[in-house]
């Protein structure tokens, strides 16, 4: 059934998706970033008078840290086809968050063992009541924002003949019924969190006490982007700024997963509307 949905929902020989085919004129790229810009940069200037700063947990975290969680992550990904049964489209995306799971796991083992407390992790209640709310007044901007970032880089992947979509929007799209329901599941609540736990969490914190907190929040910011793939990378490179910052200033790891989940949510959700709208 998947297979029959997914070549419907393709035109001619180019093999794009119909919704991918509908992309919005170039002139609005640069109008939204106008308009969405200027409010982010305010709502991200009131979170940071609302939400003090909070002082970053340290984990004692080695470069040996870095190598084996990675190392781990590796051999998850690599290793679960073998021993997930791979016939359904929920089974794939299980084995695609295998290493994220393995990696936040082995992290959060490594530091129990040393003693340290799972706030290293991020893993401890905002102290600010209005961390959550003044997240989501900066995301409504940063929608803008990744929206006009996404129009312009999708001209241009269709100019160079580059990929347009992620392949697993593309593959969610072909589904129905209960099986799209177990995956838009997997890919809103569960996802989100082993990524963040991985990237926000244990990623961000090792690499801020190894290189600095800024260079450190760089690049488990730029990883985070780049792992997901060519398909929208400058809205993710946004999009994973805007999630580690809000780790940096909020302490907790529970900020970002909400926001992370509220955006996938969001992405699926106007995909489906779409392809609704094309049938």
């Amino acid at each position: 059934r998947a297979r029959a949905a997914r070549g419907s929902g393709q035109r001619g020989s180019g093999g794009r998706v119909s919704a991918a085919n509908e992309l919005p004129p170039l002139v609005v790229a640069p109008l939204l970033c106008a308009g969405g810009g200027p409010l982010l940069v305010h709502a991200l200037r009131r979170y940071a008078r609302t939400v003090p700063a909070a002082d970053a947990a340290r984990g004692g975290w080695r470069a040996a840290d870095v190598f084996l969680v990675a190392a781990s992550v590796l051999v998850a990904l690599l290793a679960a086809p073998t021993w997930l049964r791979l016939d359904s489209m929920s089974a794939q995306l299980l084995a695609s968050q295998a290493g994220f799971a393995v990696g936040g796991g082995l992290a959060f083992a490594l530091l129990r063992l040393r003693g340290r407390a799972p706030e290293a992790l991020g893993l401890v209640r905002p102290a600010s009541q209005g961390a959550y709310s003044g997240a989501l007044l900066g995301y409504a901007p940063l929608v803008l924002c990744w929206f006009g970032v996404l129009v312009a880089w999708g001209h241009l992947a269709r100019f160079l003949g580059w990929p347009e979509e992620q392949e697993v929007l593309k593959l969610l799209l072909a589904l129905e019924g209960r099986e799209l329901f177990l995956c838009a599941l997997i890919a809103i609540v569960v996802g989100p969190f082993l990524e963040e736990l991985l990237f926000r969490g244990f990623l961000q914190g090792a690499l801020g006490e190894l290189l600095g907190a800024r260079p450190g929040a760089l690049v488990s910011a730029l990883l985070f982007a780049v792992l997901h793939g060519l398909p929208g990378l400058p809205g993710l490179v946004l999009l994973s700024l805007f999630l580690t910052w809000l780790r940096a200033q909020s302490g907790s790891l529970f900020v970002p997963y909400l926001v992370h989940a509220l955006h996938n949510a969001l992405t699926l959700g106007l995909a489906l509307a779409l392809r609704g709208a094309m049938q």
